[in-house]
């Protein structure tokens, strides 16, 4: 029964940093877009 639910948070903390770099990416693909109009 503990071993599970360590299983589960994990599973969910794994989700969690996924969901976080999927929203840090768009962030800096944001800036660097910006980036590259301002170059051009």
């Amino acid at each position: 029964m503990h071993s599970k639910h360590i299983g589960y948070l994990q599973k969910d903390a794994k989700e969690i940093e996924q969901k976080e770099q999927r929203t840090l990416s768009e962030k800096l693909g944001k800036k660097f877009k910006i980036f590259i109009d301002k170059e051009n």
